[in-house]
């Protein structure tokens, strides 16, 4: 987490955004055996029940069932957001194709939201995520 600036750029050239555009940010990364950035996850625009977040990696390897539970974890536990919004461009078929594999759900399509088309808005509630543990209520 001492590597926001350099894990913003990182994911910013990989989704084609710009890493200035996003004010107050957090970010996770996860490094290869060589310290090379291969996935990284943006938080910005956190508003204490929301964030919008960008998510980028390379190569097969780097999504796996840790890193998607150390982000979720950090994200409804440790900031304790109730929500996450992720923006893809309608163009972005892989990208939306991951995120709703992830559980994310689409909200609203936004017309002309995106540089070259529609926008999908997307979200994952805390109740919604599957990579947080689960307290059984009759457990005791």
């Amino acid at each position: 987490l001492d590597q926001h600036q350099r894990v913003a750029e990182w994911v910013a050239s990989q989704t084609g955004c710009s890493a200035e555009a996003w004010a107050g940010y957090v970010c996770l990364g996860l490094e290869d055996e060589q310290e090379k950035l291969i996935a990284g996850v943006v938080l910005e625009g956190y508003n204490g029940r929301n964030a919008n977040v960008h998510i980028a990696g390379v190569g097969r390897h780097w999504l796996n069932r840790n890193m998607l539970t150390t982000f979720f974890h950090y994200c409804f536990n440790h900031l304790g957001l109730t929500r996450l919004t992720g923006l893809v461009p309608v163009s972005n078929a892989a990208a939306l194709a991951f995120d709703l594999h992830a559980g994310f759900k689409l909200e609203y399509t936004m017309p002309d939201g995106a540089r070259d088309g529609d926008l999908h808005i997307l979200a994952m509630r805390r109740e919604d995520c599957r990579f947080l543990p689960r307290v059984d209520a009759g457990a005791g």
